[in-house]
C-alpha cells in the first residue's frame, strides 16, 4: 500500500509534553521532587485523584519518574491522612520544611504550591506475578510519607529492610511530624498557605 501524505490541524495551545517514562523504583523510602500535579478523573470508576508526577532524588534510583495518587474523596479518612503525609514531608531543595502547625483547620490548597517542591514516598513492590483488577501486571504502590516516617523507614532499611536513597534531608528539630491528621473543624473558612517555605 502506498504511503499517502495529508495535512491536519491540531490546536496545541497550552499543551505540555506527556511523560511516558514512568517506572517502578525499587521498594522502600525515597526522597522525590514533584514535577507536576493534576486532578484526573478515572473514566471507569468516576473517581477523581490528585496525580503527582514525581522524580526520585538521590541514590541509585535518582531520576526515575513515577506517580503518586491521592484520592480526592475527602470524606474518606485515608485520603486526608495521605495528603497530610505529603504536607508533612514538603521541603525545598535547600532542606527547608514548612511549619507543620500551618496544616490544621480547613486549608485552601492549590496545585501550583506542590510543583517543584520535594517530598517523601514509600514504594511497595508487588509480589511476582501479581495481577491488578484489570488483569494487567500490577505496578508498585507509591504513597507519600512524612519526614518522620521516612526517617523510620531509612533506619529500618539500614538493618535489613528495603534499601533507601542515601543522605536524607534533615528536618528542623523544632518541627515534629504527627502520625495522624488533625481533626478538621467545619465552621472556619478555608485558609491559604501562601509561600510554603517563606520566613
Amino acid at each position: 500500500m502506498a504511503e499517502t501524505d495529508f495535512e491536519f490541524d491540531v490546536d496545541m495551545t497550552g499543551v505540555s509534553t506527556a511523560n511516558v517514562t514512568n517506572q517502578d523504583p525499587p521498594g522502600g523510602p525515597h526522597e522525590i521532587e514533584i514535577v507536576g500535579v493534576q486532578a484526573i478523573k478515572n473514566d471507569k470508576s468516576g473517581k477523581t485523584s490528585l496525580t503527582f508526577d514525581v522524580a526520585v532524588v538521590g541514590g541509585d534510583a535518582a531520576g526515575i519518574s513515577t506517580q503518586v495518587r491521592v484520592g480526592m474523596d475527602f470524606s474518606k479518612p485515608f485520603n486526608k491522612s495521605h495528603l497530610m503525609n505529603c504536607l508533612h514531608g514538603l521541603h525545598n531543595a535547600a532542606g527547608k520544611f514548612t511549619d507543620p502547625a500551618r496544616f490544621t483547620g480547613v486549608l485552601k490548597l492549590k496545585l501550583s504550591m506542590f510543583r517543584g517542591a520535594r517530598a517523601f514516598m514509600f514504594t511497595k513492590a508487588p509480589m511476582a506475578g501479581e495481577i491488578d483488577e484489570e488483569g494487567k501486571t500490577k505496578r508498585a504502590d507509591n504513597n507519600f510519607i512524612s519526614k518522620a516516617q521516612y526517617d523510620s523507614a531509612v533506619k529500618a532499611a539500614a538493618i535489613g529492610g528495603p534499601k533507601a536513597a542515601p543522605a536524607p534531608v534533615q528536618a528542623p528539630a523544632s518541627s515534629p511530624a504527627p502520625t495522624q491528621a488533625a481533626p478538621v473543624p467545619t465552621a472556619p473558612a478555608p485558609q491559604g498557605l501562601g509561600d510554603l517555605f517563606g520566613s
